[in-house]
């Protein structure tokens, strides 16, 4: 069986590596304190199996794995100036994920990436919210 949590821990370590002025978390609740950021949450989504590989006595699992990156940032200047500091970590983030395109062996290679955008409002205090939502595909062979 493909083993996720092996792929979300090895993330954590690549990206805690690269991003040492953050927070990097895996599996834990998606942050909501604005006053925590910048933060990176490492979260596993879904792993879909190729069904020619299923079965009792199948020795080796083909599938594909989905895996989403929150990437936080906040402001007391302004809206853009968050929106510019987010961009430069989301970045940093894709290039250390692309600096081992296997990450750490766990995956064959990633073969999809999407990136959603997200803000908060925060109406007593004078603070830009915002972050990216970076979902990675990858496909995963283990025999």
């Amino acid at each position: 069986m493909i083993n996720a949590s092996t792929i979300t821990e090895s993330l954590k370590d690549t990206l805690s590596a690269a991003m040492t002025s953050h927070t990097v978390e895996r599996a834990d609740y998606v942050n909501m304190d604005p006053h925590r950021a910048p933060w990176i949450g490492v979260y596993r989504t879904r792993v879909k199996y190729d069904p020619r590989t299923l079965g009792r006595n199948a020795a080796s699992w083909n599938g594909t794995v989905v895996i989403r990156l929150m990437v936080q940032q906040t402001s007391m200047i302004s809206g853009e100036d968050c929106e510019n500091q987010l961009e430069a970590n989301i970045a940093s983030v894709l290039a250390a994920v692309w600096s081992d395109e296997t990450w750490e062996s766990t995956v064959d290679m990633v073969t999809g990436m999407e990136i959603e955008y997200s803000y908060k409002e925060h109406e007593l205090e004078s603070i830009y919210f915002q972050w990216a939502l970076i979902t990675l595909t990858a496909e995963v062979s283990t025999g």
